[in-house]
């Protein structure tokens, strides 16, 4: 007991030094970054007032965008002009106007770049030289080997191809020797989704390195997308090294850094502890302020506060100016706005940029310099075996270790839980893996398990890198033998799933606006996709941007399914023809229904949610006290306990009631951690479902709120839940795929053996 009291003693004091180190007082250099979008300047006339209007504002740093879709605003031999620009050359440069008007204004100016995007339209460029005409074996393709349809997203290329990458440096290294930057800020460096890049020359290259397929080993499949760019960012440190002045080096990243990680196979955290980048921008754009403060406490949890630039969009953010002052408390590196027309509307000085300047901005500071240099040793990802933890079971730590230079380590496990301190050893036979040098074995009923795992280099045992902090649930028992497959039907933008009485499968697609129905084998409904409902007054309206979904005494299906509008849609289940819809007194985002017909529905973006009764038309308004924002809604069958996942607290919340006449009361929250992002269902026997889409498992809660077992399939992967169904056939989840589609998965227990 001593023991674990002085690690918990040290391990406060560890967290106090570091949150001292990274203080900043207002009048400390600082980032006060301003993004100009390519669609914010067409004349050098634009450029010179862009310029003098973020200088009189005081910020100090311009990410001025010069690549879109690979088309140039600057002069490149390498690819053609912008169309923005007209597709040929217009007489000026708007890089080198850029630069000198920045430069004459004291201003700092990164280059802003998008990485993946290779072309954005429903048409095909007219130019030869542009890559879809030039390059079409460069573009990613789908699950099935399919390229993507020119429309109005960004078509993207593959970034695992060979040929993809050596071009992209190229082009990056065009732009810095020429104009000799400030800094390259890159953006979209990611991919789209896990559906994509099945490309021959990706597969080939995998293959190579391997000898396997993608469907062999789904994890590794992963691991060498994700590489992927994290090689091409070293492979563009190397040729910066090679110049007089290297310039500042960053990237806009995804807000949740788990997504970013597992979903888009961006690993920005550990770009930074690579010394691959030297800032990172997290897009942490909400309106809520409480949710800011959670998103970029994550990131700071696990990278050095003075390496994070706060990302926030004034157009969204209507309390920006909360942010600001957040982002300030928690001693972050500076702060960027997105965009510049979000302060100065038409180039004129808005009312919240002289409140931004007054408030904060009021002398001028030197951009934050970048002083942090790359560590020796790296711990590039952690995970356990088996995967999934139960009580009482014993299990492993695996971690794998990058080494910049030969030398023995030490590796050990930090826990925030009273545990003991458990060594690392190297795994025999796998250079670079390490392995707990005995089992973990839990004894108590510990839920959930919060560690990280450190390592020092021998010789010098002060410099020691941390992994993020991992967030591992524990279940009270094994996970029952479960046999995982995937329909083959990719589905774009799944998010929520509901079963009716006959089994059938009902899943919105946020990307295709449609609703998918399927039998329990999979195989699509006849009526199947929808894609038209009808409003309370009996009006065709489109499926749009659709959201939860929910089946009612199991023959009527209730679908948020008309984004910014008050309506749910309905349907009848056997047939899936539109029935009036529900008209309500909010935006829907979620929808739930106990065995009494009752609908539980979230407003979007908001922390209330609405009762609705069967004869009640006008609902029950149940405001949540503190702003949370709520995501998934779920409710017991007899509809006496409602949950509802918290993106804000990372948790979920509970409601209950003591009969069906009573009002509901809040009781202690679900023992979830670290939820993020996610949602939350209910099954007929009141098991509860939490979908974690960042971490990529779901963990099963009894009705009296145990926590049961963890699922999390390995083959086929489950990279992203993000909703349950439980039928007598089996369990159901969707998955998030980004922009891409992905397949929904089917576990059924494993027969026994006769």
């Amino acid at each position: 007991m001593i023991r674990q009291m002085q690690h918990v003693v040290w391990f406060s004091l560890l967290l106090l030094a570091v949150n001292s180190a990274h203080s900043q007082s207002p009048l400390d250099p600082e980032v006060r970054a301003i993004w100009v979008t390519r669609w914010e300047y067409r004349s050098p006339q634009d450029i010179q007032i862009i310029m003098k209007n973020i200088a009189s504002a005081r910020f100090n740093t311009v990410l001025f965008q010069v690549r879109g879709n690979a088309t140039a605003f600057y002069e490149s031999d390498i690819e053609p002009w912008a169309s923005e620009l007209g597709g040929e050359d217009p007489g000026w440069d708007p890089m080198a106007v850029a630069l000198r008007e920045a430069h004459a204004r004291g201003l700092k100016l990164h280059v802003w770049i998008n990485i993946g995007p290779g072309w954005r339209g429903k048409l095909a460029s007219t130019r030869f030289e542009q890559l879809w005409n030039r390059h079409p074996g460069w573009f990613a393709r789908d699950l099935h080997g399919n390229f993507q349809r020119l429309q109005s997203h960004y078509l993207w290329l593959a970034l695992t191809h060979p040929e993809v990458r050596r071009y992209l440096a190229g082009v990056v290294m065009e732009i810095v020797r020429k104009y000799q930057p400030d800094g390259v800020h890159f953006d979209y460096i990611r991919f789209p989704g896990p559906g994509f890049s099945y490309d021959p020359a990706s597969l080939q290259a995998f293959q190579l390195l391997t000898g396997l397929r993608p469907q062999d080993a789904p994890a590794a499949w992963d691991d060498f997308r994700r590489d992927a760019i994290t090689r091409w960012l070293s492979m563009i440190q190397d040729s910066l090294a090679q110049l007089p002045a290297k310039p500042v080096v960053s990237a806009a990243v995804w807000r949740i850094y788990e997504l970013g990680r597992n979903v888009f196979f961006q690993d920005s955290h550990h770009w930074l502890r690579a010394g691959l980048v030297d800032f990172i921008f997290p897009m942490t754009y909400t309106p809520d302020p409480d949710l800011f403060a959670s998103e970029l406490q994550a990131h700071l949890d696990n990278v050095p506060a003075n390496r994070v630039v706060a990302g926030i969009n004034p157009s969204r953010d209507p309390k920006a100016l909360h942010e600001i002052q957040i982002a300030r408390e928690k001693g972050v590196a500076g702060i960027s706005v997105f965009s510049y027309s979000g302060l100065f509307k038409e180039h004129q000085i808005g009312a919240l940029a002289k409140e931004i300047t007054r408030r904060y901005f009021q002398k001028k500071v030197l951009p934050l310099s970048p002083t942090f240099f790359p560590a020796d040793v790296l711990v590039k990802s952690v995970s356990t075996w088996p995967a999934a933890v139960a009580q009482k079971q014993p299990f492993f730590i695996l971690a794998e270790i990058q080494r910049r230079k030969p030398a023995s380590v030490r590796a050990f496990v930090v826990w925030k839980n009273p545990l003991p301190m458990v060594e690392l050893v190297p795994l025999p036979g796998a250079p670079g893996k390490f392995i707990s040098s005995r089992p973990v074995l839990l004894s108590d009923y510990e839920q959930w398990l919060e560690f990280r795992v450190a390592v020092t280099l021998a010789d010098t045992p002060g410099d020691t890198s941390y992994s993020e902090w991992q967030h591992l649930p524990v279940g009270q028992e094994t996970v029952p033998d479960f046999v995982a497959e995937e329909f083959d039907i990719p589905i774009g933008g799944a998010q929520f799933i509901a079963a009716d009485a006959r089994g059938n499968l009902w899943v919105p697609s946020w990307w295709e606006n449609r609703i998918y129905v399927f039998g329990p084998d999979g195989t699509q409904r006849p009526f199947s996709p929808i894609s038209a409902g009808l409003d309370s007054a009996g009006n065709a309206v489109p499926v749009y941007r659709p959201g939860g979904i929910a089946c009612v005494h199991g023959d009527t299906i209730v679908v948020a399914g008309n984004a910014n509008r008050p309506v749910l849609l309905r349907f009848l289940a056997h047939n899936g023809v539109a029935i009036p819809g529900i008209g309500l007194p909010f935006v829907p985002y979620d929808v739930d229904a106990s065995n009494l017909g009752e609908l539980f529905v979230t407003e979007a973006g908001s922390g209330n949610w609405y009762h609705f009764t069967p004869d009640d038309s006008a609902g029950k308004h149940l405001p949540v006290p503190g702003g949370h924002l709520l995501r998934g809604i779920a409710v017991s069958p007899d509809g006496l306990t409602v949950y509802a996942a918290c993106q804000v607290e990372g948790t979920v919340h509970q409601w209950q009631r003591l009969n069906a006449l009573a009002t509901f009361s809040r009781v202690p929250d679900l023992d979830v951690e670290a939820l993020r992002i996610g949602c939350v269902d209910a099954d007929g026997q009141g098991n509860i479902y939490v979908s974690h889409t960042g971490q990529g498992f779901v963990t099963v809660f009894d009705r009296e709120g145990m926590l049961r077992f963890v699922l999390q399939p390995t083959r086929p992967l489950l990279r992203a839940p993000r909703g349950v169904a439980v039928t007598a056939h089996g369990v159901y989840i969707t998955q998030m795929g980004g922009t891409t589609g992905m397949p929904l998965m089917k576990l059924t227990v494993r027969a026994e053996a006769p």
